[in-house]
């Protein structure tokens, strides 16, 4: 079946081994409390195939996307320690869940690249988009929305030295080029309470849209965001 009509499926899986339909057709096994889990399902259910990333602790889904090139995005949250993903070992800093970018090539599932999100404390991803390329020949950016208290790798007007660190929860939104290697920008939504955003989407022009909450006024760049009521 194309990538255009293939069922794309993401969710997490408890106990060693993944229960169910999808996962006992693939011979999906993971290890460890709870893993993230993707299928692809042809148009009739059938599964082409599914992967799964998980370690001694809790893995969560957050979000998943499929660009123009057929190639699924996974952005997720996980709790262990280390996590190997692509032949590369993703730390946990132990200050709380991190977050991780991972695509997928659509034939086999294979991991093309992984990119971790967070520097140190805590980040919960709530949402990925990828963008429309303007070159046929290279794949559109990913963008990443969710939740983080602590450092954050950044760019933009309100980084220091490549980062931007919170105290209090805050909103943000990253964007990354189609490779992940190299990041685009950062911007964030941060007040004295506790901010969130939950979903994200790029138009045809390439515009970011994002969705979340502000438990008080927030700054987003210039903007001041305050909460109806």
């Amino acid at each position: 079946a194309s990538a255009r009509v293939s069922r794309w499926l993401s969710w997490r899986a408890f106990s060693s081994e993944l229960v169910g339909a999808v996962g006992a057709e693939a011979g999906l096994v993971l290890q460890g409390d709870g893993g993230v889990a993707v299928a692809r399902l042809a148009p009739d259910g059938s599964v082409v195939w599914a992967a799964g990333f998980g370690a001694e602790l809790d893995e969560l889904t957050g979000g998943l996307a499929v660009g123009a090139d057929g190639n699924p995005v996974l952005v997720a949250t996980f709790y262990s320690a280390q996590l190997t993903v692509a032949g590369s070992d993703l730390l946990n800093d132990g200050d709380g869940a991190d977050a991780f970018l991972v695509k997928l090539g659509a034939a086999t599932g294979a991991p093309l690249w992984v990119r971790r999100i967070g520097q140190s404390g805590s980040f919960t991803p709530g949402g990925v988009a990828v963008a429309p390329s303007a070159d046929a020949n290279q794949p559109g950016d990913v963008v990443v929305a969710g939740t983080f208290q602590g450092t954050l790798v950044c760019l933009g007007p309100s980084c220091v030295n490549g980062q931007i660190q919170s105290s209090s929860v805050e909103a943000f939104v990253q964007r990354v080029a189609g490779d992940g290697l190299t990041l685009r920008w950062t911007k964030t939504v941060g007040g004295p309470g506790a901010d969130a955003a939950n979903a994200v989407a790029v138009g045809a022009d390439g515009s970011v849209f994002a969705g979340g909450k502000v438990s008080q006024d927030a700054k987003l760049d210039m903007i001041t965001l305050t909460p109806a009521g």
